[in-house]
């Protein structure tokens, strides 16, 4: 289980966690590709469900505050990821 204190705490570490879940996302990405977005919905949300019941023993308040702070995440990304897409598509 992952506390607080072991959630990056400097710079360098955050740097490197976002280095490494975005290296994640990479090879995971072509598990994803080509599948429903039902499907693709529901392998995110069941891996989401995982992440934060790992951390049940921090509390409701906890698990609340890293879905709000996940969810953040995932709209800060959305706008970079659809200038991806339509730079893919032709014009």
């Amino acid at each position: 289980m992952t506390s607080r204190s072991e959630l990056p705490s400097t710079d360098e570490e955050l740097s490197q966690a976002i280095s490494d879940g975005m290296a994640l996302a990479e090879r995971i990405h072509p598990l994803l590709a080509g599948k429903g977005s039902s499907v693709q919905a529901c392998a995110l949300a069941d891996l989401l469900a995982t992440w934060l019941a790992g951390h049940y023993l921090l509390g409701p308040a906890v698990l609340d505050e890293l879905l709000a702070d996940h969810i953040a995440a995932v709209r800060s990304l959305v706008p970079c990821h659809i200038e991806i897409i339509t730079q893919r598509r032709p014009h």
